[in-house]
């Protein structure tokens, strides 16, 4: 019933915004722009707390790598196997520590950003970003509301004493608003399995957090159905099933609009399901390979997440950028490719903007105008995503014939 808005919004962040509506129809002269403002302030101070979030995620993944053994490794990783951006973020280079090193060629002197800087630019990345606050300020985009659920179940987990009925209750409610964030229980398995808890094993903490968000789940869609007093089928279609179905077949970022609007209706269900669902399998693989290295699967499942949604946003790249950049030494062995990809991007992006005006606006314009430069933007991202985890695995590589290699040096 209703309008797009009730398409797009979960109940029960409709019900909590009714009364701001009502408010507005009784009194619309008076309240229309105050409550504008006003949500729009507080979209940016939420902008702000996920600025926060991402900062103590990024230096919590610092202090790991740092206790880890991958920091020694590294000095004795062959030189033909090192980082080939290694001065990037000033990380250890031919066996010489950038921190200590005082030769003026050395990897300290020649690094673009520090690592100890990396938590930093990783929140201004998102928060000094102005499509973030666009979209939060001028055009009241709330998404970011489930970003922050994210992030601060996956701050939760990251904090060796985290709450895990918070980070559960915190995904939840993400998973409430983008079903996709489910998958996210897999690098936050990985982070309380490693905590150093001698009273629970990992397998108790790993039960413990699957059931809190069981019953959290069930919490809140026991209260969707009690405030819309509908069937089971209609509140899984408003909640978690609200992803699917090609909903917004209005022309976004994406390439999904298009294809609802070229395929057959006998064969739309179909397209649905093969759609919707080929995120979900990508999880598998890239949890095999890179389950050492829970915040590069937080980073790889949210880029996947931003490429195969029906409805992205330069927001959600937005936010894969500041993810990446908590992986340091991934990103220290990545290509060309994806510096010139994020150069490019901003075509496509800039055409879209122009094409969609000719299109939806004057009618001088067609859905192909559009669907080219969707096509390009997204092929750009993928280049970024496909060398981030390209580049992941070359590390996992080098850092498994090392430790290989200082085995056998042990044993002789």
């Amino acid at each position: 019933e209703g309008g797009s808005t009730r398409l797009q919004t979960p109940p029960l962040v409709f019900m909590l915004l009714t009364p701001i509506l009502q408010m507005v129809g009784e009194n619309k002269d008076t309240y229309e722009r105050f409550s504008k403002q006003l949500w729009g302030f507080v979209l940016l101070v939420i902008d702000l707390l996920i600025g926060i979030l991402l900062e103590k995620i990024a230096l919590l993944v610092l202090e790991a790598e740092i206790k880890s053994d991958e920091a020694s490794l590294q000095t004795k990783m062959d030189k033909s196997i090192q980082p080939p951006k290694s001065n990037l973020f000033g990380i250890f280079e031919n066996g010489v520590s950038s921190i200590s090193s005082n030769d003026d060629d050395s990897p300290s002197n020649r690094q673009i950003i520090r690592m100890a800087d990396a938590p930093l630019f990783a929140a201004q990345l998102y928060y000094a970003n102005p499509i973030t606050f666009f979209a939060s300020g001028v055009f009241d985009c709330h998404q970011n509301i489930w970003y922050l659920c994210l992030l601060w179940a996956v701050h939760e987990t990251c904090r060796r004493k985290g709450s895990l009925p918070l980070a559960s209750l915190s995904l939840a409610l993400a998973t409430y608003g983008d079903v996709f964030s489910v998958t996210f229980l897999i690098p936050m398995a990985v982070w309380i399995s490693n905590r150093s808890d001698h009273l629970k094993t990992p397998s108790s903490r790993i039960f413990a957090l699957l059931g809190f968000f069981a019953i959290w789940s069930c919490c809140l869609f026991g209260l969707s159905n009690l405030l819309l007093g509908r069937s089971l089928k209609t509140i899984m279609k408003v909640t978690y099933f609200r992803s699917f179905g090609w909903m917004y077949e209005t022309p976004n970022l994406g390439v999904q609009w298009y294809l609802a609007m070229q395929t057959f209706g006998r064969f739309r269900q179909y397209g649905v399901i093969m759609i919707s669902g080929l995120p979900f399998l990508i999880v598998t693989p890239l949890t095999i390979r890179l389950h050492r290295y829970p915040i590069v699967l937080v980073a790889s499942f949210w880029l996947v997440w931003t490429l195969q949604r029906d409805l992205p946003t330069l927001n959600d790249f937005a936010l894969s950028l500041s993810l990446m950049v908590m992986s340091t030494r991934s990103l220290a062995r990545m290509g060309a490719v994806s510096a010139v990809a994020l150069c490019a991007i901003t075509v496509p992006v800039s055409l879209y903007v122009m094409d969609y005006w000719l299109w939806l606006e004057t009618g001088t314009g067609n859905a192909n105008f559009i669907f080219f430069q969707c096509l390009a933007y997204n092929c750009f991202a993928t280049l970024v995503c496909l060398d981030f985890v390209s580049a992941t695995l070359k590390r996992d590589k080098a850092l498994r014939l090392t430790r290989a290699c200082s085995s056998q040096v042990e044993k002789k």
